[in-house]
């Protein structure tokens, strides 16, 4: 009888530690009432929704923060990425099936703006590439000269105010 109060060799308190329960304010205990936070393995999936309150962490930074080195938010709240390029659609190879929505409630800005960022002599510029204005029109970037040509490619020349279709050779 003197293992009756203990379960596989541990007493209560210690096996106890090892059971999971939720409290009424939905926090994660022990089973002895210990707070704690669960450990995910690399590759774990959520499914469902999920709802962070409070930052999220990468390597111990918040995204978003001024440290981190890959996203931050400007004073108008936008999102940026600082370096590298942003996928859509591009984890499953076999099956590349993805769509990128753009909508926007503004009706004095346009809708959708692709810039070339270029830095000279301490200065940066932002040129417009390509844009779709809120009233739906198209615009390109305005060449002063010809462009290199790409099959099937489109460009304007601002300088003879025409449009441009390349085809082949």
């Amino acid at each position: 009888m003197a293992d009756s109060d203990n379960l596989t060799g541990q007493t209560p308190a210690d096996t106890y530690t090892k059971l999971v329960q939720v409290n009424e304010d939905n926090i994660l205990m022990d089973g002895v009432g210990a707070e704690f936070s669960p450990i995910m393995k690399q590759g774990a999936v959520v499914t469902g929704s999920l709802n962070v309150k409070g930052p999220i962490l990468r390597n111990g930074i918040e995204i978003g923060s001024s440290t981190d080195s890959f996203w931050s938010q400007d004073g108008d709240g936008d999102l940026l990425r600082q370096s590298g390029n942003v996928s859509v659609g591009t984890g499953n190879s076999n099956n590349p099936s993805a769509k990128l929505e753009v909508s926007s409630d503004s009706t004095t800005e346009d809708f959708f703006i692709i810039k070339q960022e270029t830095t000279s002599g301490g200065s940066t510029t932002h040129e417009e590439m390509f844009k779709v204005t809120q009233d739906g029109v198209v615009g390109l970037r305005k060449n002063t000269s010809e462009p290199t040509i790409e099959e099937g490619g489109m460009y304007y020349n601002s300088t003879t105010k025409e449009f441009y279709l390349a085809e082949e050779d």
